[in-house]
């Protein structure tokens, strides 16, 4: 998904006015979301492979905090891009 749509959409972002390194940060962010979500969810086929006595719903039950944790990330780096920024201004 990355390599089809930055090419494309980081020269409108740019244009806009919205920082560059901010923005792949919250695609990357976007793309660790959507590892662990239904209905694809990667990371919790993984876990099921690994521990085959865990149903599959278990799996994806146990993904919620850290859905819940990358969503407060998110937010927190929109509201405060300084946070992502912080290392590129020193």
């Amino acid at each position: 998904m990355i390599l089809i749509t930055e090419p494309i959409a980081y020269p409108i972002v740019l244009k806009i006015g919205f920082d560059g390194v901010l923005f792949g940060l919250l695609a990357t962010k976007a793309v660790e979301s959507g590892a662990i979500t239904p209905p694809v969810g990667l990371n919790a086929f993984v876990v099921k492979s690994m521990v085959p006595e865990v149903p599959l719903g278990e799996a994806f039950k146990g993904c919620w905090p850290f859905v819940l944790l990358e969503l407060c990330i998110v937010a927190l780096l929109i509201a405060f891009p300084q946070i992502a920024l912080f290392a590129l201004s020193q």
